[in-house]
C-alpha cells in the first residue's frame, strides 16, 4: 500500500465518522468552523498531505507524457501543436502512431486541467 493509499483510508474513516467530504471538512476547519481537536488537526494536515501526493503524482504523469509527445515530435519532425491541428483536421492518416499522439495531447491537456484545479 502506498502512503498515498494509507493516508486515504484514514481519510475515508474521518469522512464515515463525522458525515462530511474532507474537502467540506477542510474549508470549515480553514474558516475556523472546527474545534483544534486532535481528530481535526491530524484530519486538516493528512488532507493536504493527500493533495500534495495527488498533485505530485499528476506532475510526474504531465513531465512523462510530456515526454512521450517529444518523441512522436522528433520522430516526426512536427511539433505536438502543428500535428494536433492537422489531426483534429483530418489531414493525417489513421497510423496507429497518430492515434497514440492524439490520445497523448488529450492526456497531457487532462493533466493540466487537474493541476490547474
Amino acid at each position: 500500500m502506498t502512503q498515498l493509499e494509507e493516508i486515504e483510508k484514514v481519510l475515508a474513516d474521518y469522512e464515515k465518522q463525522y458525515g462530511m467530504s474532507s474537502a467540506e471538512f477542510l474549508k470549515k476547519y480553514e474558516s475556523g468552523q472546527t474545534d483544534d481537536s486532535v481528530d481535526s488537526v491530524e484530519w486538516a494536515s493528512l488532507t493536504k498531505m493527500a493533495e500534495h501526493f495527488r498533485q505530485s503524482q499528476i506532475q510526474a504523469d504531465l513531465a512523462a507524457t510530456e515526454e512521450d509527445l517529444s518523441k512522436f515530435e522528433k520522430r516526426y519532425n512536427m511539433s505536438t501543436a502543428e500535428f494536433y491541428g492537422k489531426y483534429q483536421m483530418g489531414q493525417t492518416d489513421d497510423r496507429m502512431d497518430y492515434v497514440e499522439w492524439a490520445s497523448l495531447v488529450k492526456m497531457a491537456e487532462n493533466l493540466r486541467k487537474r493541476l490547474n484545479l
